[in-house]
C-alpha cells in the first residue's frame, strides 16, 4: 500500500483531565475535593471503520482524605493518602455505529489491560510526607502477620469505558472520555483490612510505622486500639480510579 494510505491508518491522541479516586477513603461516588489533574498520550491504529487498536502512556494523581468524609467514624479515623499514578495500556476500541454513516458525532467503547504504578503517602505529625508502603501500616512482614504480605507499587489494571468523538475536519476529531480502571488490590490508598497491635507494629517497625498506622490517636476522646483488630477498612473492596476529560485526535 502506498506511504498516504498507511498513514491514515494511525492516530495520535492527546487526552487531558481529571483523575478521581475511589476506596477506603472516600465515602462519596465522586468528592469534588479528591479530583486531581491527568494526562494520557495514545497512538491508536484503524483496523477497519468500527474497530481500532490502541497503546498508551498515562500520568494522574489520586488522593483521599477522612476529612472530606460525613460519617464521625470515619472522620475520627483520620487517615488520608496521596499517590502520582503511571500507567501503560492497550485498548481495543469499538464503534458501535459506522461513522460513515454518523460522520458528524458517534459513540465509542474501550476495554483492555494495563499496568499502572503507584506510591502511597501521607503527611505525618511534623507534616512532613512520608511513603507508605515500605512502613507495613497494617502489619505486612510481620511474623505475628504471617497472611499479611508487602504489596506491589506495580500492578495490572483492567481499563474500560467509553466517549463520544466530534468531527471537526477530515485529520482532526475531538471527544469527550470516562475511562474507570479496575484494580486487583486494596491498597491503592495503603487502607484495606484491620488495625495490627500497635505495640508490636512499632517493636518490628519502629515508631513511624505505629504512628502512621493509627492516626485516630489525635482526635480528642477517641480511644486508640493498642489490641489491634478494629476496622480499619474494607478488604472486600477493591480500590479504582478513573480519568475524566477531553482528547483531541490527529491523523498521521
Amino acid at each position: 500500500c502506498s506511504f498516504q494510505t498507511f498513514a491514515q491508518s494511525w492516530e495520535l491522541e492527546v487526552f487531558t483531565g481529571a483523575s478521581v479516586y475511589r476506596g477506603d477513603l472516600d465515602e462519596k461516588i465522586i468528592d469534588i475535593k479528591s479530583i486531581r489533574p491527568a494526562v494520557n498520550l495514545n497512538l491508536k491504529y484503524k483496523l477497519n471503520d468500527q474497530l481500532y487498536l490502541r497503546g498508551g502512556l498515562a500520568w494522574g494523581m489520586v488522593a483521599g482524605n477522612d476529612k472530606n468524609n460525613k460519617d464521625s467514624s470515619l472522620i475520627n479515623r483520620n487517615l488520608s493518602f496521596s499517590s502520582h499514578l503511571a500507567e501503560v495500556s492497550f485498548c481495543a476500541e469499538y464503534l458501535p455505529l459506522s461513522p460513515e454513516l454518523y460522520d458528524i458525532a458517534f459513540p465509542y467503547f474501550f476495554a483492555g489491560v494495563g499496568l499502572f504504578h503507584f506510591n502511597p503517602s501521607a503527611k505525618d505529625n511534623n507534616n512532613e510526607k512520608v511513603f507508605l508502603q515500605p512502613l507495613g501500616t497494617e502489619g505486612q512482614g510481620l511474623s505475628l502477620y504471617p497472611t499479611r504480605k508487602k504489596y506491589n507499587r506495580t500492578q495490572i489494571c483492567i481499563p474500560m469505558g467509553g466517549g463520544m468523538t466530534f468531527v471537526i475536519n477530515e485529520k482532526l476529531k475531538f471527544s469527550t472520555e470516562i475511562g474507570f480502571r479496575k484494580l486487583f488490590t486494596d491498597y491503592l490508598d495503603d487502607v484495606s483490612s484491620t488495625y495490627v497491635d500497635l505495640n508490636a507494629l512499632e517493636e518490628g517497625r519502629g515508631k513511624k510505622s505505629a504512628e502512621m498506622s493509627y492516626r485516630g490517636k489525635f482526635i480528642e476522646n477517641y480511644e486508640m486500639p493498642v489490641q489491634g483488630g478494629s476496622i480499619r477498612g474494607n478488604a472486600k473492596k477493591k480500590d479504582w480510579y478513573y480519568f475524566a476529560g477531553v482528547k483531541f485526535s490527529w491523523t498521521l
